[in-house]
């Protein structure tokens, strides 16, 4: 079949497709953690009962068994008992159950559900991060393309040298356009959005719910990387400011010193979110700059909105399996 030019913008293409790379990692991912936690229960739970409980016989029984390469029950218990009884042996037997111990606190409260709320924190800001670059790369190529637009921009001396020492001008332009798009993202949506519009001529329009939504999920993904996720008084303000609701963001709680709790209601309503911006952009983006589309075999915007709901019902279906 021949390829031909789809209305889907390459940067769009490339967002899905990473976004489709980390559900299906975390399918795999979450299925082999949980075949992992089963394993470690099945293979070690009596040991670690007799560690917790300071079992020294079992203890020095196995290590026996393991240097005489034999079953642990063909250990004279006797000869342990000596061996415990040794003060010598004692306290190395003491010191390496102190230090089991010790591991024990470290891990006692890792269950499979932990893991699973740490997958999901880790997925959020991947996430988050391959839609800032999605948005990155739009507004980059629409700078490129019009450079008078960063006209009156300045540049630091350090990269004016960069730029003579490679004698390449249009490293200045790309410069100047990544400084200005970094500089942009330290504001909130509202005023990246209304850039898109202005100057960039991107004729945007969002509601005032969902910029703030996005505004809110910016700032879990902000706690969760800076605070461990637990809620402080600058978080609260921020969202209450915005008008959200623990109901708007899918969030378990909003007291002060808790700890948010990513699950899949959260991620699902966060890429619903996102998936319908970039849609936005994405039409817009390919009608004003064609050169941007892509070339497949067959694929149109009504293909391109059924595989995103794929991948939503995809991340759903894998919360509802583990």
């Amino acid at each position: 079949m021949e390829k031909k030019s789809v209305n889907v913008c390459i940067y769009s293409r490339q967002f899905v497709q990473n976004i489709e790379s980390i559900l299906t990692s975390t399918e795999i991912v979450m299925k082999k953690v949980k075949e992992g936690f089963d394993e470690f229960h099945d293979d070690f739970k009596s040991f670690l009962k007799c560690v917790k409980e300071g079992n020294l016989n079992y203890y020095m029984r196995s290590i026996k068994a393991r240097e005489e390469g034999v079953e642990i029950d063909d250990v004279d218990l006797n000869e342990i008992m000596r061996l415990v009884s040794d003060p010598n042996k004692d306290n190395i037997a003491k010191e390496m159950l102190k230090d089991m111990e010790n591991t024990l606190n470290l891990v006692k409260d890792i269950n499979f559900e932990r893991m699973k709320e740490f997958l999901n924190r880790s997925k959020m800001i991947y996430i988050f991060t391959e839609f800032e670059n999605y948005l990155f790369k739009c507004i980059k190529f629409v700078l490129l393309k019009y450079p008078e637009i960063l006209d009156e921009k300045s540049i630091k001396l350090k990269e004016i040298r960069l730029i003579l020492n490679n004698g390449n001008l249009g490293l200045a332009k790309e410069i100047i356009a990544e400084n200005t798009i970094r500089n942009l993202f330290y504001k909130n949506y509202y005023e990246i959005f209304k850039y898109l519009k202005d100057p960039l001529g991107l004729e945007l329009d969002f509601s005032e719910k969902v910029i703030n939504k996005l505004i809110g999920y910016k700032e879990i993904r902000n706690l969760l990387t800076h605070a461990d996720g637990i809620i402080n008084l600058l978080f609260q303000n921020r969202i209450f400011n915005r008008n959200l609701s623990v109901e708007d963001l899918n969030l378990n709680s909003l007291k002060l010193g808790e700890k948010i709790i990513i699950d899949h209601l959260l991620i699902s309503d966060f890429l619903n979110i996102l998936f319908d911006i970039m849609i936005k952009i994405d039409i817009i983006m390919v009608k004003k700059f064609p050169e941007l589309r892509f070339e497949m075999e067959s694929l149109d915007h009504l293909f391109f909105l059924t595989y995103i709901k794929y991948l939503i019902e995809k991340w759903t279906n894998i919360h509802n399996e583990v």
